[in-house]
């Protein structure tokens, strides 16, 4: 049975970093430096892998040590992706495959609907399905409720064309 919680999304700090770094150079094991910092073993052994370095001890000659600032730099290079706030609106016209795809500033409800005002100046639509995310909750004040069809829980195939397209820009 474990003797450690690690509540999700707790990130290690830079003190705890420079921390492995001093006990890993004192020669501890993880589980030993997992227990001292009260985290999971995986965790330590994911964050020595993560903060390796290849330092070159004399010519020809590399030895691989554990860095908690190179560690810190790549932590928030990860992390750099993940504050940004834009996102990709996509629809797909059903008989012709036409593809409208807009950019948003945010997931918001109201971003949703003001990108569709938009498109529907441009286009013409007889009815829409979405997912049941919140940014479609309020697609009523752009649509006639009869005409908006919600796509049922983990059922992306009902709207397969428009997850294949999905698929597509992402690559």
């Amino acid at each position: 049975m474990q003797n450690y919680y690690t509540p999700k999304s707790k990130h290690l700090t830079l003190t705890e970093r420079r921390m492995i770094e001093r006990w890993l150079q004192e020669g501890l094991s993880n589980r030993e430096i997992a227990r001292r910092l009260a985290k999971a073993p995986q965790t330590i052994h994911n964050e020595v892998k993560r903060g390796q370095v290849r330092q070159q001890v004399r010519k020809g000659k590399f030895e691989v040590i554990y860095s908690a600032d190179f560690a810190q730099k790549a932590y928030q290079n990860n992390r750099k992706r993940s504050v940004k706030q834009v996102s990709l609106m996509t629809l797909t016209d059903r008989k012709s495959r036409y593809q409208i795809i807009r950019l948003i500033p945010d997931k918001s409800a109201f971003s949703v609907n003001q990108a569709l005002k938009a498109i529907l100046k441009d286009y013409q639509m007889n009815s829409i399905t979405a997912d049941n995310g919140a940014e479609f909750s309020r697609l009523a004040e752009v649509f006639d409720p009869t005409h908006i069809y919600y796509a049922h829980l983990y059922s992306s195939w009902e709207r397969g064309t428009n997850e294949n397209h999905n698929r597509l820009i992402r690559r």
